[in-house]
């Protein structure tokens, strides 16, 4: 997988992961392949989904992954 939200001891690597976290596909900013949720999360802008719902993160030791606090 292209990027990682990390929560805890939780992984999210897929759209349809992130719904769990978020409890809704409304607030997925979609950069391509709208709807196709087992893409890899590069389908999803994820500092602005994470600004949606009012989410604080940070990178983590690489770029490609996102620390959210839980």
């Amino acid at each position: 997988m292209c990027q990682q939200v990390l929560q805890g001891h939780r992984s999210f690597e897929t759209p349809r992961q992130l719904v769990e976290l978020f409890g809704t596909a409304d607030v997925l900013e979609w950069k391509h392949h709208q709807d196709h949720m087992d893409w890899c999360l590069c389908a999803i802008d994820l500092p602005r989904t994470f600004g949606r719902v009012g989410l604080r993160w940070k990178h983590g030791t690489e770029p490609t992954i996102f620390l959210v606090d839980e």
